[in-house]
């Protein structure tokens, strides 16, 4: 839901009355249509690997649902959104592969001492914190004073984020104290070949939004509790006001990574 400038929720039901709030959460677009129009500000759909981004973060969105109603009308919106034809998209939306995860059988065998659950990968973006925190020491600790672990999904990547924020230990020390999932899902990310350009910007960058979409589902939350019916003043009052904090804290800047010294 977007509040008409120059108001905030708060200064918006102060003047307009609660009436007013409640018919524009009523006519907020749907999930679909605002994923749709993130996507379109955070990458260039007049660039193809853009257009790619925003199918495939569609897509697996709506394959999710298992409705092909609501499949065939996205479709036609990303269409539109990125000049393409909706047979097209349609198309690319049924090449996604979901990510598989873990079923157990109904009667499991035993598990030998030396063998573990498979767990769901992170996220692209989650792989590159690990792979960015430890590019260098210092990127280290920039992470442990700026990264809130609470941004991070993932259990293992959060877990590892945390025990080097604690024990401040070589990258070597963290990946032998380590339980073997997470030692394994450190030791991949450290792997990946490849030179990053400008890596101090892409750190900065990376949790920058991840702090930006941890806030965004707060937000998000949020909103919801101020649309249930007959909610105290005081507690509105309250959600507006946490709304408000967390709305300055997504325009704070995070400060600037070290350089790497050669």
């Amino acid at each position: 839901m977007t509040v008409p400038a120059p108001h905030d929720p708060d200064s918006f039901i102060r003047e307009h009355g609660m009436e007013a709030f409640r018919d524009l959460m009523d006519s907020a677009p749907g999930y679909f249509e605002f994923f749709l129009a993130h996507l379109m500000g955070e990458h260039d759909v007049h660039s193809d690997h853009g257009r790619q981004a925003v199918i495939r973060e569609m897509g697996v969105s709506v394959r999710k649902t298992k409705d092909a109603v609501l499949l065939d009308r996205c479709a036609q919106q990303v269409a539109l959104a990125v000049g393409a034809s909706a047979e097209s998209v349609r198309a690319e939306f049924q090449r996604i592969t979901l990510p598989r995860t873990y079923q157990p059988r109904e009667v499991a065998a035993p598990v030998a001492a030396h063998e573990t659950e498979p767990i769901d990968p992170p996220s692209p973006q989650e792989q590159w914190l690990l792979r960015l925190s430890f590019y260098d020491a210092a990127f280290s600790d920039w992470t442990a004073d700026c990264l809130d672990p609470r941004w991070v999904k993932h259990t293992q990547v959060r877990a590892i984020c945390g025990r080097a924020a604690e024990s401040g230990v070589t990258v070597d020390v963290l990946v032998s104290e380590l339980d073997e999932t997470s030692g394994r899902l450190l030791t991949a990310a450290l792997a990946a070949g490849g030179e990053i350009p400008d890596p101090t910007r892409q750190l900065r960058d990376l949790v920058t939004r991840l702090r930006d979409r941890f806030l965004d589902q707060r937000l998000l939350e949020l909103t919801r509790v101020t649309a249930q019916l007959n909610l105290p003043e005081a507690e509105l009052l309250r959600v507006l006001e946490e709304q408000k904090d967390l709305r300055a804290q997504k325009l704070e800047e995070l400060p600037l990574v070290p350089s790497v010294v050669a």
